[in-house]
């Protein structure tokens, strides 16, 4: 997966998630919206060692990082810059469940990207979660961008 971009895609809405405005300034949140094209919705998978990545976001160029290195449920995801492979807020494991889909983990955390209460709505945010096996919410799609 490393050095190729993608939109990443929920299982439940079948959305991507973004960063919220297409914002590019540091603790920009990351969300949940329909799919418009925008480079705030693709991401590039940028091997960080280890069986880690780091994602970073085509828009701004600023890494998916746990907000301030939070282990708790329901934190949202933000977008900050990177240096190097970054810190471990920055690093996720992305790990295959089958259909085609994956979890996407952080390293400081060892929680999942959550799609909140599995929200349709545009603008749910896209938060951390402890894992659970087989919970759609925390499982995505990597769509190739040409």
């Amino acid at each position: 997966m490393a050095g190729q971009t993608y939109r990443i895609v929920s299982a439940v809405s079948g959305k991507p998630f973004g960063v919220a405005g297409a914002s590019t300034a540091d603790g920009a949140k990351i969300t949940e919206s329909a799919d418009d094209n925008g480079l705030d919705q693709q991401w590039t998978v940028v091997s960080a060692g280890n069986g880690y990545d780091n994602l970073i976001n085509v828009n701004s160029g600023k890494a998916l990082d746990d907000t301030n290195g939070s282990t708790s449920n329901g934190t949202q995801m933000q977008q900050y810059t990177i240096s190097g492979t970054g810190n471990s807020n920055q690093q996720w494991q992305i790990t295959a469940v089958g259909n085609g889909f994956y979890t996407i983990t952080n390293k400081t955390s060892s929680d999942n990207l959550d799609l909140t209460n599995g929200a349709f709505g545009d603008g749910t945010a896209i938060q951390q979660w402890a894992p659970s096996s087989g919970d759609a919410n925390q499982q995505w799609e990597f769509i190739p961008v040409p």
